[in-house]
């Protein structure tokens, strides 16, 4: 069961980043990666209070979408927010920092959170950091001058394409070298 709750993320996250960074790109970072990042604090509150293990994989799918919506927009809301040069370089060095401390320091957290109050906490703390970075935004980055969007190469037809010849390939061979079967 932990396999899918896993997978289900990681699938979900992955086939949604190509369509998360297009979607920003034609509507606004901006707005984009608040809607993301709300969308997976609820997510998160959804898997704290899910009632059995299928509604937790469930969720942590609508996890994985979210984060593929919000997770490009914070390095395109960087490039947009500081000019090209030492500023950039500063910003995008602390970006990369900042994104490498945070996944080992969630593994760290994770597993006191675990051993504490207990796994339900994981999901728990999300929406309260989504709550600050969607607050943050808002505040501090305007939005951005509404220019018309380039013609897209990219189209909702291509994405779903994309994602269903890419799926078969990824999916049956982690759930047979895995072992994992569907919850009942």
């Amino acid at each position: 069961m932990l396999q899918w709750v896993i997978t289900a993320y990681t699938v979900c996250f992955g086939e949604s980043l190509p369509l998360g960074g297009r979607t920003g790109d034609r509507y606004g970072h901006r707005s984009v990666f608040i809607a993301g990042a709300s969308m997976f604090g609820l997510a998160s509150l959804a898997c704290a209070l899910a009632p059995n293990a299928t509604a937790l994989i469930g969720f942590r799918g609508v996890q994985g979408v979210a984060a593929g919506f919000a997770s490009p927009m914070t390095l395109a809301l960087l490039v947009t927010l500081f000019p090209e040069g030492r500023a950039r370089t500063v910003a995008s060095t602390a970006w990369g920092s900042a994104t490498a401390v945070s996944g080992s320091l969630g593994f760290v957290a994770g597993g006191v959170l675990v051993d504490g109050p207990g796994w339900r906490w994981i999901f728990a703390i999300n929406p309260v950091i989504c709550l600050v970075a969607v607050a943050a935004v808002m505040r501090f980055v305007p939005r951005a001058r509404r220019e018309p969007a380039e013609p897209s190469t990219f189209s909702a037809r291509s994405h779903r394409l994309w994602r269903w010849c890419l799926l078969p390939m990824v999916s049956p061979e982690s759930a047979l070298s895995h072992g994992i079967r569907l919850p009942s």
